[in-house]
């Protein structure tokens, strides 16, 4: 079975898919990266926390995580698989990962939008499940400002470590759908 990474900027439909995907393959443990990086930020010490965490400009909470990936899929690789889900592995580094061709990447984003563009569609789909829908406008519009420019340092990432980025701004659940089909055909 192979293992699945569903990446990328905030807001671009990792969760939506990683969900999407457990319905079809029951058998599959759906992991997001948020509770691992929660967990370690109640529980480890506060002078730590940020260099640990800091994902950007230290690359081991991205090891952290794929170990732990692989960790997980080594434990019965027979019977279930992984779908990780989160926002902490760049390109850079899972281009090293050792058990990358036992693994089903997929980085989404918004596309060709603006960051005004990028608001409007959060709103339009927010729901109460999301937790943008509890934010201020103001609050929102920070949030965007990072998953823009996460979204451009991505994109061009995956195109120099050679990974697709799929655009899920327009026609998202014809996209997410067919995203599923492919990755049911894949494992």
């Amino acid at each position: 079975m192979k293992n699945i990474l569903i990446l990328g900027p905030g807001r671009a439909g990792k969760s939506t898919l990683s969900r999407m995907l457990k319905e079809k393959i029951p058998n599959y443990n759906l992991i997001h990266t948020d509770a691992i990086r929660n967990a370690i930020q109640f529980n480890l010490p506060c002078e730590y926390v940020e260099e640990f965490l800091n994902y950007k400009e230290n690359n081991f909470f991205q090891k952290v995580l794929l170990n732990f990936l692989s960790e997980q899929s080594e434990q019965d690789k027979n019977s279930y698989g992984v779908i990780l889900e989160g926002a902490q592995i760049l390109p850079e580094t899972l281009s090293n990962y050792s058990d990358i061709d036992n693994t089903i990447v997929i980085y989404i984003g918004h596309g060709k939008l603006s960051k005004k563009e990028l608001f409007e569609l959060v709103r339009k789909n927010d729901t109460e499940k999301d937790w943008s829908f509890y934010k201020t406008d103001v609050e929102l519009e920070e949030y965007i400002n990072e998953f823009y420019e996460k979204h451009l340092y991505l994109k061009q990432e995956c195109e120099k470590y050679g990974f697709n980025y799929i655009d899920t701004s327009n026609n998202r659940s014809e996209i997410l759908n067919e995203l599923v089909e492919n990755i049911l055909k894949q494992i």
